[in-house]
């Protein structure tokens, strides 16, 4: 419930920064997206939807990624 004994680890973070440290977690979205197209012997133009599922979802770089690498 707590960083250490009750006491609780709060920093703000701007958007900016929060991409900068999570650049290489969020490329390696996009590597998994390409790895699974490519595992089931699909092209990208094979897929008509895409559901996002989980929290890193609601994340704005990840969903313009996606759109720029499905061509919109």
């Amino acid at each position: 419930d707590s960083l250490c004994e009750g006491n609780n680890f709060i920093d703000k973070v701007s958007r900016a920064m929060f991409y900068n440290l999570n650049e290489e977690l969020i490329s390696s979205t996009m590597n998994s997206v390409a790895q699974n197209l490519k595992d089931a012997n699909m092209s990208k133009s094979n897929v008509a939807n895409i559901v996002f599922i989980g929290g890193s979802s609601r994340i704005p770089i990840v969903q313009l990624l996606l759109q720029g690498f499905f061509n919109g």
